[in-house]
C-alpha cells in the first residue's frame, strides 16, 4: 500500500492501517476455514473449507429455542458401537473392523 509522507504523518494513519489489515485477515481466514475449494488431485493444499468437506452433520437452523442445537450435540457425541460402525461405513464406504 502506497502512502505519501503527508498521509503517514496523520495521527489516524496507524489505526486505519491496522483496521484494514485486520479486515483483510478476517476475510481470508473466513475463506480458508469455511469456503476454500478442495484441491484437485494430486495436490493436497490448500485444505478444503468446511463447506466443501464431505461427511459433515447439518444440525439445521437454530431458531426459537435451542432444541436443534442440543439434538446436534447429542448426535455428535453419540459414541455407541453401532453408531461408530455406521459412521465408519459412511466415511470409508465399506465395513470397518470392530
Amino acid at each position: 500500500m502506497r502512502v505519501s509522507s503527508e498521509q503517514w504523518g496523520q495521527p489516524s494513519t496507524a489505526t486505519q492501517f491496522s483496521q484494514s489489515v485486520a479486515r483483510a485477515l478476517v476475510r481470508r481466514a473466513d475463506i480458508a476455514f469455511l469456503a476454500e475449494h478442495a484441491p484437485t488431485a494430486p495436490a493436497v493444499a490448500p485444505v478444503a473449507g468446511l463447506a466443501n468437506t464431505a461427511g459433515l452433520v447439518d444440525g439445521g437452523a437454530v431458531s426459537g429455542n435451542l432444541d436443534a442445537l442440543i439434538d446436534l450435540v447429542a448426535e455428535l457425541e453419540d459414541t455407541s458401537p453401532r453408531r461408530r460402525i455406521s459412521l465408519c461405513r459412511r466415511r470409508r464406504g465399506r465395513p470397518c473392523a470392530g
